[in-house]
Parts: C-alpha cells; sequence; structure tokens
C-alpha cells in the first residue's frame, strides 16, 4: 500500500488576487518605461549618429533575447518545482536582475555595452514573469482565475496612465 504525500507546494494559501495584480503591474512598469523612453534617450547619448541602426538592433535581438528567455524560465521553474523547489527563486533572481541591468543601462557608455545592457534586461525581466504567469495557475484558486486573468491585462493600461 502507498502513501501519499501531499505537495507541500499545492497545499499553500491561494495567492490573493490584489497581491498577484500588484506583482504584474510591478513587472509591467519595470520594463515599459525602460523600452519606451529610458533605451531611445540612452541610444542617443551613446550613438547619436548611429542611433537609428543601433536602436533597431537593440529592439530586434531584444525580442529575440526575451523570447528565449521567457520560454528558459518557464522551463527552468518548472523543473525547480518538480524537485520539490518552488518558482519564486526563479522570480527573486529576474528581480535582482532587473535592478542590476538597469545600473548597467544607466552606466553603458558604448553601443555595445548598451545593447548588452538592454539584453540582459529583457533576459531578467523575463526571469520574473514567466514564472510569475505559472504561479498564477497554481495558486489562483479555479474560480478566481477569470478575474486574474483581467487584472493581468491591468499592467499596460496602468503604466501608460502615468504618462
Amino acid at each position: 500500500m502507498s502513501v501519499s504525500h501531499p505537495d507541500p507546494l499545492r497545499s499553500r494559501t491561494p495567492l490573493p488576487l490584489w497581491l498577484f495584480a500588484l506583482a504584474n503591474i510591478g513587472g509591467v512598469i519595470a520594463y515599459w518605461p525602460l523600452l519606451t523612453l529610458l533605451v531611445p534617450m540612452r541610444v542617443e547619448v551613446v550613438s547619436p549618429d548611429e542611433r537609428i541602426a543601433l536602436l533597431s538592433l537593440i529592439a530586434v535581438a531584444g525580442a529575440v533575447a526575451a523570447s528565449g528567455a521567457n520560454i528558459l524560465f518557464g522551463w527552468l521553474s518548472d523543473r525547480s518545482r518538480r524537485a520539490g523547489g518552488g518558482r519564486r527563486v526563479w522570480m527573486a533572481l529576474g528581480l535582482a536582475g532587473i535592478a542590476a541591468s538597469y545600473a548597467a543601462i544607466g552606466w553603458a557608455a558604448t553601443p555595445t555595452a548598451l545593447a548588452l545592457s538592454v539584453l540582459g534586461f529583457q533576459v531578467a525581466v523575463n526571469a520574473l514573469l514567466a514564472p510569475m504567469m505559472a504561479v498564477m495557475a497554481e495558486e489562483i484558486r479555479n474560480a478566481q482565475r477569470g478575474m486574474a486573468g483581467g487584472l493581468i491585462a491591468l499592467g499596460n493600461p496602468v503604466e501608460a496612465d502615468r504618462y
């Protein structure tokens, strides 16, 4: 006869909806102004003569890095959870990476340094956001998932309203 052991991650108290919404809005606030305002301003400072080419390169390479990082960190957080750990360590690493990449973007003095800093940012923000979506599926009650999905959609309008 086998003994069933409860999954410690499933037995957590469900994440409050408002906390999830605030975390998601914080994630959006981390990337929206950086990519739409600060990076173009830094490109102008670092490479005024080649600003269009550099900004285009950063945008395309950043999109590729973000897409790959989202898949990678989703997979890594799945593996961590199956191994008995959790997803929050990846989220914490992503948050630390966001802070470090903001500093690196501010200090970047060459086009290469700026591009690499933005790519690092794209990886870090997806290390935060990819596991967060899985946390929603695991910790938000089934009856509240529709509302949670709607709250996810609030991130962009809330951020856009700041400008």
